[in-house]
């Protein structure tokens, strides 16, 4: 009885080792892409969160200032114009106080990407718009168009006083 060598093979490892690496940095581009997706996710969520937070704010000071809510002051207002806020550490009359709200308000609007805020009131109803560019295009558009890149994103809240 002869026994028979078995011819041995050389470099096979080396293969399923490249083929391994390979793929396992497939799998890890895969994650990192993932957490990347997730983190763009929470940014929008939380500009989305201050867009709305920031609106129920400016409503809020325009009900503690009712002298100035009658008179008008929180009528027309946009941010990208917004006035310049008064010195109130004497106190303020209701109208300055309506100032430096909206001069708050905008520096605060400011805070989110390309962030701008708008106010129209008639007969105690008022329409509060948060805009932002939420995807970080350099959108410039205030049309409030979701399908459209140029517009920006906004957040409207419609109430009456």
């Amino acid at each position: 009885m002869s026994i028979k060598r078995q011819k041995q093979e050389y470099g096979f490892t080396l293969i399923e080792a490249l083929i391994t690496l390979l793929v396992f940095s497939v799998g890890l581009l895969g994650i990192a892409a993932l957490q990347l997706s997730a983190m763009r996710g929470a940014a929008n969520a939380y500009d989305n969160t201050r867009a709305v937070a920031l609106s129920y704010d400016i409503i809020d000071r325009m009900r503690a200032n009712p002298d100035a809510l009658l008179s008008g002051e929180y009528d027309d207002v946009d941010t990208t114009a917004a006035p310049t806020a008064p010195d109130c550490t004497a106190g303020c009359a209701a109208n300055e106080l309506a100032k430096l709200n909206i001069s708050e308000w905008a520096a605060a609007v400011a805070q989110l990407p390309s962030g701008q805020g708008q106010i129209k009131g008639d007969n105690g109803s008022f329409v509060v718009t948060v805009l932002w560019d939420d995807a970080h295009t350099g959108a410039t558009g205030t049309d409030c168009n979701p399908t459209s890149s140029s517009s920006l994103t906004c957040f409207r809240l419609e109430v009456d006083i």
